[in-house]
């Protein structure tokens, strides 16, 4: 059951790439529905999480970017619940790039910030000396996240104002 649930997913995402939105709707539909009542087990939870990063990366191509914002939030709840860092980092990202995409450049900007671990409350706090911190800390973690991070990071910075920080 659970692999013919990922391959709904998938088919799903590839429906989203053809543009054919309601069998990629009806694909991730299917697919949340087969799960309930399954037992929570951490491979649950994992393509549990997958699915609704793929409900909200279609969401946002239909336009619902709040939809989609809470798709990701229940994306990074299950892929907390796995301890999937990498499922993590993206689904915060995608959630900023909702937030951004709604007009909330300063909350877009936050949520980015909140995915690498720092000592800043928000981005208006953000400077050279501390970005530079910042920019150290998402190339440790050397994952294959950190290029879309890098530039979601950016954009943020740059759609608050801080142009210089963003140009870095």
């Amino acid at each position: 059951l659970l692999q013919q649930i990922q391959i709904m997913n998938l088919l799903s995402l590839t429906q989203q790439k053809l543009g054919n939105w309601q069998i990629a709707t009806q694909l991730i539909d299917r697919s949340l529905s087969l799960l309930e009542g399954t037992t929570q087990t951490s491979a649950v939870e994992k393509i549990k999480a997958q699915i609704f990063n793929t409900k909200g990366s279609l969401e946002l191509a239909t336009g619902k970017a709040k939809k989609a914002l809470e798709s990701w939030q229940n994306a990074e709840f299950y892929y907390n619940s796995v301890r999937d860092s990498q499922g993590i980092v993206g689904s915060r990202l995608n959630q900023a790039e909702a937030l951004e995409n709604q007009g909330f450049y300063s909350l877009a900007c936050n949520r980015v910030l909140q995915t690498f671990p720092n000592n800043l409350k928000n981005c208006k706090e953000i400077n050279r000396e501390n970005l530079q911190e910042i920019l150290i800390t998402i190339a440790n973690k050397n994952s294959s996240l950190a290029s879309l991070s890098y530039q979601a990071f950016g954009s943020a910075l740059f759609s608050v104002g801080k142009l210089e920080e963003a140009r870095i």
